[in-house]
C-alpha cells in the first residue's frame, strides 16, 4: 500500500515539473553591452536632447542605436556626467500576453508599436540598464531633430500608478540648444485634446486621467517636431500580498484584463488555466492518498 502512495505522489510531482518547465520556457535574449557595442549603427547623434523609455526628464548628451539582429537593438545614451543608460529593445513577435505581463513585472516596458520610437511597426519590450561611458555624452531613445532651423523636441511622462491615475505629460522645445517660450502644443490622448504653450523653460505640460493604454501625441507649431509617448495598461496589486521580484511570491491583478494570481511566483509566468490545473491535481493527489490510507487501515 505504501508503494501505491509513493507511486501516486511521484506521478503528480512529474506533472508539476512538466507545467513549471512549460511556464518558464521563455527567457530574454542576450544583448551586448554599450561599453563594447556590436551591430550596424542605424542612428548616431553626437549631442542633443533625447528620450528614454520610461524616463520623464531632459536627457542631454549623445545617442547611438545599434541593430544587433533582426529583432534586437541597443540604444546607448551618454550624458555629460558619464553615467550611461543602455536601452535593450526586443521585437517580441507573437509573445503571449502572459509572458509580456511577466516581463513587465521584471522591469521591462511594453511598447505595442515601435513606430512611436522610430522603430518598426511591431511590438517591443524595452529594458533600461546603466553603464559607464566616461566623461562624454551618452545614448537614449532619440528625439526627432528637424533640420529646419536646428529645432529639436522631446517628450516625457510621469504616471500613472495604481495609487494615482493622473498622467503628467511634458513637451520640451529647443532651438539651437536654447529653450523656446510660447510654442503652441496640442496634446491628444484617446480623442481628448488639450492645448498648452511652452513656458520660459521651453516646456509645455498637461495632465490626463488614465483611461486605458494608447499613445499620447504632441503636435507642435512653428516647425517643431511632433512627439508621442505610450501609456501602458496598469498592472496593480490586488491587496493580497506584495510585489514581484524576479518571479518570487507575488499577488497582482490587472484591472483591464481581469488576470491575476498569487501562487509562489507561478502567476508571473504560467497561465491561469495551468495554475488551476495544478491546484486540481494537488487536490486529487491528496484525496487519493487519503482513500488509500483508509483502506490500508481497515
Amino acid at each position: 500500500m505504501l508503494k501505491k502512495i509513493i507511486t501516486l505522489g511521484s506521478f503528480f510531482i512529474l506533472l508539476f515539473t512538466f507545467f513549471a518547465q512549460k511556464a518558464l520556457a521563455v527567457s530574454a535574449p542576450d544583448f551586448p553591452s554599450c561599453a563594447s557595442p556590436r551591430g550596424e549603427i542605424i542612428a548616431n547623434y553626437s549631442d542633443g536632447l533625447h528620450g528614454i523609455v520610461g524616463v520623464i526628464t531632459d536627457n542631454h548628451g549623445s545617442d547611438q542605436v545599434y541593430q544587433v539582429s533582426s529583432d534586437l537593438l541597443i540604444q546607448c545614451f551618454c550624458p555629460e556626467g558619464g553615467n550611461g543608460t543602455q536601452t535593450n529593445w526586443w521585437q517580441i513577435g507573437d509573445l503571449s500576453q502572459d509572458d509580456i505581463n511577466a516581463f513587465r513585472k521584471q522591469g521591462w516596458y511594453y511598447v505595442p508599436n515601435g513606430e512611436v520610437w522610430g522603430l518598426s511597426q511591431a511590438p517591443y519590450l524595452a529594458q533600461n540598464q546603466y553603464y559607464d561611458c566616461g566623461s562624454g555624452p551618452k545614448p537614449t531613445p532619440t528625439s526627432t531633430p528637424n533640420p529646419d532651423g536646428g529645432k529639436h523636441s522631446s517628450m516625457g511622462k510621469n504616471g500613472p500608478t495604481c495609487e494615482d491615475s493622473a498622467i503628467e505629460v511634458t513637451y520640451d522645445a529647443r532651438e539651437n540648444g536654447n529653450k523656446v517660450e510660447g510654442v503652441k502644443v496640442t496634446f491628444i490622448y484617446r480623442g481628448m485634446r488639450q492645448i498648452a504653450h511652452t513656458n520660459k523653460d521651453g516646456r509645455a505640460s498637461v495632465s490626463y486621467s488614465h483611461s486605458g493604454e494608447g499613445s499620447i501625441e504632441a503636435e507642435a507649431e512653428d516647425n517643431f517636431p511632433n512627439q508621442a509617448v505610450y501609456i501602458d495598461t496598469l498592472i496593480c496589486d490586488s491587496g493580497i500580498g506584495g510585489g514581484s521580484i524576479l518571479g518570487t511570491s507575488s499577488s497582482w491583478y490587472d484591472n483591464s484584463t481581469g488576470i491575476g494570481g498569487a501562487i509562489l511566483g507561478l502567476a508571473d509566468t504560467g497561465t491561469t488555466d495551468e495554475i488551476a490545473m495544478l491546484l486540481g491535481l494537488a487536490g486529487l493527489s491528496f484525496a487519493g492518498s487519503w482513500v488509500l490510507h483508509k483502506k490500508s487501515v481497515r
